[in-house]
């Protein structure tokens, strides 16, 4: 493990990232520094005081194998039995949704799942019907929506959130449900014009239900729709 050699301990908390190499993460910067932590708690708190830093990649360990994925494509399983790292609440990522939904149905834990409905390199409605295989398995949606929701990003291109985790904060979704079980029915999406200014906002419902105009208001906000279930 490369990213080992080179950050043996946290940088922030000293501690041994072998040790954790199943929470492990990186951080690497546009201008060639790297951070290395054994857990999502330091890298928060480096990227906080590195304002002056833009960050080009963020690496989580993927809770099974051990191996570095793309912190912004993982599955997160928040909470659940088993003990966090430097945190009270428990944050492990995986790269496969099977793998995180078996850590999920042992250990306890929220799941959230995501896609935007421009997706092309996986058709969207293959994650739906996986979602509804869930929903069959676990004995229907209500059973289902008490562990896992999916939320469907309409008017976004791939990777919601990618380029600014606060367009579209599934993060603060999840610690919300975990911590305070507020589950989410609704998550605000921010979309960005060429400028990087933000042009509108929309509301992403829980699946199945979606986001409609109220008829009234200010088309580019949030605050104007609502979630309806939408007629088969």
């Amino acid at each position: 493990m490369p990213d080992i050699h080179a950050h043996k301990q946290g940088n922030e908390c000293g501690r041994d990232r072998e040790k954790f190499a199943h929470s492990r993460m990186l951080i690497e910067y546009g201008e060639g520094s790297s951070f290395g932590s054994c857990s999502i708690h330091c890298v928060a708190l480096d990227l906080a005081q590195s304002f002056d830093k833009q960050p080009k990649a963020i690496w989580a360990a993927d809770y099974n194998k051990k191996n570095l994925i793309d912190a912004e494509k993982a599955y997160w399983v928040i909470g659940g039995k088993k003990p966090g790292v430097m945190t009270k609440t428990a944050k492990w990522a995986f790269a496969e949704k099977k793998d995180a939904e078996a850590f999920i149905k042992e250990n306890g834990g929220k799941l959230i799942l995501y896609q935007s409905w421009n997706e092309t390199a996986v058709p969207p409605r293959m994650i739906t019907e996986y979602y509804k295989s869930v929903q069959k398995a676990m004995g229907g949606p209500k059973e289902t929506a008490d562990f896992a929701r999916l939320f469907m990003v309409a008017g976004s291109g791939m990777c919601p959130g990618f380029g600014n985790a606060e367009d579209f904060n599934t993060l603060e979704a999840l610690q919300l449900w975990v911590e305070e079980d507020i589950a989410p029915d609704i998550i605000v999406t921010n979309l960005r014009d060429d400028k990087g200014r933000i042009s509108r906002s929309r509301l992403v419902c829980a699946y199945p239900k979606v986001s409609r105009y109220k008829g009234t208001g200010d088309p580019n906000e949030a605050a104007n729709f609502s979630c309806i279930t939408p007629e088969k």
